[in-house]
């Protein structure tokens, strides 16, 4: 069974996106801030979130719950075998 934690990522990027002007964006593009989920094939959804903290010529490193330091979207997908696919979001402002 999911945690709420889990599945509360799908409804974030959708949030996102559709009421708070987030734009999807490349990871070369990316910067500080932005917010990045990870979709995984054993689950079939968007499940995973974490905040880009730094971000230079496509090389990320990412902060996520559960991690005591940064990781790299590279060393993300190393250790995940169901991650198949990143989302970047960059949030819009408030209205």
């Amino acid at each position: 069974m999911d945690s709420y934690t889990w599945t509360a990522a799908a409804n974030l990027r959708q949030h996102l996106k559709n009421y708070r002007g987030g734009r999807e964006i490349s990871r070369y593009d990316a910067r500080p801030g932005d917010v990045i989920f990870g979709y995984y094939t054993s689950s079939k959804r968007w499940n995973h979130t974490g905040v880009v903290t730094a971000a230079k010529g496509g090389n990320i490193s990412i902060t996520q719950h559960g991690r005591k330091t940064h990781t790299t979207l590279n060393q993300w997908f190393k250790g995940n075998k169901h991650l198949s696919a990143i989302s970047i979001i960059r949030p819009g402002k408030r209205s």
